[in-house]
């Protein structure tokens, strides 16, 4: 479970650096919502990877 929560804490840290960079460009927008969708976005994968994980170990068996 540590590997998933420093991908999210990364996720968020660098969606929050990427955000900050566009603030100080006058064509983009800082927008605290994408930092959320972001972090949205590693919470499904995360979830999706942690899922298919237990999904393999729950398939093999003894007869395996």
């Amino acid at each position: 479970m540590q590997p998933a929560a420093i991908a999210l804490a990364a996720t968020v840290l660098l969606g929050w650096l990427d955000e900050g960079i566009q603030a100080l460009l006058p064509n983009r927008v800082y927008a605290l919502r994408d930092v959320g969708f972001n972090a949205l976005a590693a919470l499904m994968a995360i979830g999706t990877s942690l899922v298919l994980g237990w999904a393999r170990r729950r398939g093999k068996g003894p007869s395996d």
